[in-house]
């Protein structure tokens, strides 16, 4: 579909389930190639699933696990690598999201992490079941994958969303929006939350075309922004709400069309932060650059009101993630909390709280990517996320120094 929202309780019509805030169809008793996987899906009105947000990659893996993981099945999904090596989803050109959670690692015979994508390992994109399910990179003419498939879109334009991240585009888009649209699309996220919209492009028609952002799920709702002509995304900078909805409106009239525009949101918490933290989307963390032990970092967080950082959806970790490489430390290793030193393979955070475990928070290892941590046993009880294992949760010895983050209690 050409956007990544979706309603959180979807309505699917057979033979599409609903797998968190997705309609999808695991086509099980089929193995084709890439190819053949599309016209599978196509055939039910549908294509390949864009799995473009954290939230849905976390939802497959899970369904998968419950449901199919006897099967042992592999999947494709949308996305491909282009002769200019760039990774993208095939509907309008969109780049794939790289890093951590989505891409898994492996660990040469050298000792050394590497995530993927790796060169020439293929040029299409797979969930397989032998990589715990993360982004794989796999050759498009292997008949061994499963399609799994979402539905077309219902219309050429608008929609209703509610995931805390996602995009969408206006209609065709990179190719020339038509003559006489009219597109509305909402963005409704949790209570207390507020959204940011920043563009990817912006270039309409400056004689009656626009796009209007309103501060509220309704036309009525104050007016934030009238865009229209071209401007880069410098120009027009990130975009606000002070509510956890945005209503968008296209209009184009009869004349001349241009390629109209590519948009993302985010979500934050509407509360602020206590003093000494800051906000990364739905949560509040302070980093501490003193390296210390694990038990040596937990009374610092104290110390400041908080607690080992608390990861707890997948969300928090692209964010955390986003920003240490965003800000020149992803050479840096940090504590976060979770550990089983109490009890050996139950990790919990100070408060209690289970820490979820498998893809797409724990990375992997191996040279094939076939071992998933936490891999240390008795040996490796704390928490943390390492530089050299591309920051996904891993085990390690609690007594290492390191760098760590802290969550306000």
């Amino acid at each position: 579909m050409p956007s990544s929202g979706s309603l959180a309780e979807p309505n699917c019509t057979a033979p599409f389930i609903a797998v968190g805030s997705q309609c999808l169809f695991f086509a099980n008793d089929l193995t084709v190639d890439k190819i053949e996987a599309q016209i599978i899906c196509e055939a039910l009105t549908g294509n390949l699933v864009i799995i473009d947000a954290p939230q849905k990659l976390d939802d497959v893996v899970a369904y998968i696990k419950t449901n199919y993981n006897n099967l042992q099945r592999s999947y494709w999904i949308d996305g491909e690598r282009s002769t200019s090596n760039r990774w993208q989803f095939t509907t309008g050109g969109i780049s794939i999201p790289l890093g951590t959670p989505f891409w898994g690692t492996s660990k040469a015979h050298n000792g050394i992490f590497e995530q993927r994508p790796l060169n020439n390992s293929g040029d299409c994109l797979s969930l397989p079941y032998d990589k715990s399910y993360f982004f794989t990179e796999t050759s498009c003419d292997l008949d061994i994958h499963s399609p799994l498939c979402e539905p077309g879109p219902v219309t050429p334009c608008g929609g209703n969303f509610t995931e805390p991240q996602g995009w969408f585009t206006s209609p065709n888009f990179p190719n020339n929006y038509p003559s006489d649209s009219d597109c509305r699309w909402t963005v409704i996220t949790e209570d207390d939350t507020t959204l940011t919209v920043t563009f990817e492009e912006f270039d309409t028609d400056s004689s009656g075309d626009y796009l209007e952002i309103r501060d509220g799920s309704d036309s009525d709702a104050e007016l934030l922004v009238r865009l229209s002509s071209y401007h880069s995304s410098d120009d027009i900078g990130e975009i606000k709400s002070t509510n956890n909805s945005l209503y968008f409106y296209f209009h184009s009239d009869y004349y001349y069309e241009r390629s109209g525009f590519q948009l993302y949101w985010t979500t934050e918490s509407a509360f602020p932060c206590p003093p000494l933290y800051t906000k990364f989307g739905l949560g509040c963390y302070a980093f501490v650059f003193n390296p210390e032990t694990f038990n040596e970092a937990k009374i610092t967080c104290a110390s400041i009101n908080g607690q080992l950082g608390k990861i707890t959806n997948v969300q928090q970790l692209r964010q955390l993630y986003t920003y240490i490489h965003d800000s020149g430390i992803a050479d840096d290793s940090f504590w976060v909390g979770g550990e089983d030193q109490d009890v050996e393979g139950n990790f919990v955070f100070e408060d209690g709280t289970t820490v979820p475990l498998g893809t797409p928070f724990w990375g992997t290892s191996g040279e094939n990517s076939e071992v998933q941590e936490p891999d240390g046993n008795r040996a490796e009880n704390c928490v943390a996320l390492l530089a050299e294992g591309y920051h996904f949760f891993r085990d390690t010895v609690c007594t290492n120094q390191l760098k760590f983050i802290c969550s306000p209690i």
